[in-house]
């Protein structure tokens, strides 16, 4: 399945219980250029469901560079391919 950026809303206000169970968080070092796909029941795991992705984010660390700082993340959301 293919997965597409999607805007939830300004990233302020977007909270962990605004994403769905096919929806994941794309983050990339701008460091290193690390990248991953996490998935929001990996983020439940640590955050309660109302904790906006604002913060989420900030908190976000690079596991190859270990800085914190210039840590960028996206929504994405899976749609099914119909042709």
């Amino acid at each position: 399945m293919p997965y597409t950026k999607v805007i939830l809303g300004p990233r302020y206000s977007v909270r962990l219980e605004d994403l769905r169970a096919s929806d994941c968080v794309f983050a990339k070092c701008m460091a290193c250029g690390k990248a991953w796909r996490i998935a929001p029941h990996r983020l439940y795991d640590r955050f309660p469901p109302h904790e906006r992705m604002k913060t989420i984010g900030d908190r976000m660390k690079c596991s190859t560079c270990k800085t914190g700082a210039g840590m960028t993340w996206h929504v994405l959301r899976a749609s099914s391919e119909i042709r």
